[in-house]
């Protein structure tokens, strides 16, 4: 054989090998990048809820408005627009306010007291996001992957 018949079978070969490798080379880039991002997003989530439970103690203490429902709603309100600051988009269903384990602020007040939780001072606020994470690398496998993250202060 000569050198220049060698040296055109040895660049088809390499080409054939890159062929072989591309797809896995792909794939493992890809699945990098699909853990950075949950990384990200369970980190953009979490914040979500301390700046909504932080909001939330804010606003409840001391109490002066009796309208339990805009209190929830401007609580959820400022957990979507922290995920939204980081492109992450929440829907008003993802958060749940609680007050001590109840699963509205206001059970066992009765409309007439006006009460936001039972007794506010030294109860717990847990503001909780449930965020469904899709995988880009695992594009032809419905795989949906819901990531919760909760932060729990307390009223003083």
């Amino acid at each position: 054989m000569t050198d220049v018949y060698r040296n055109k079978i040895s660049k088809g070969q390499g080409l054939v090998e890159f062929a072989l490798i591309l797809p896995i080379l792909l794939i493992m880039v890809l699945g990098a990048i699909d853990l950075g991002r949950l990384f990200f997003s369970s980190i953009v989530v979490q914040n979500a809820s301390r700046a909504g439970a932080r909001h939330g103690i804010d606003i409840l203490f001391p109490l002066l408005s009796t309208n339990v429902a805009a209190k929830e709603s401007e609580i959820k309100t400022v957990t979507i627009l922290e995920a939204r600051n980081s492109n992450i988009q929440l829907l008003d269903t993802y958060v749940t306010v609680n007050c001590d384990g109840n699963t509205a602020l206001n059970s066992g007040c009765s409309s007439s007291s006006g009460c936001f939780c039972v007794s506010p001072s030294n109860q717990n606020l847990r503001v909780t996001v449930r965020y469904p994470f899709r995988f880009i690398t695992l594009f032809f496998i419905d795989l949906p992957m819901t990531i919760v993250r909760f932060t729990e202060m307390k009223i003083q």
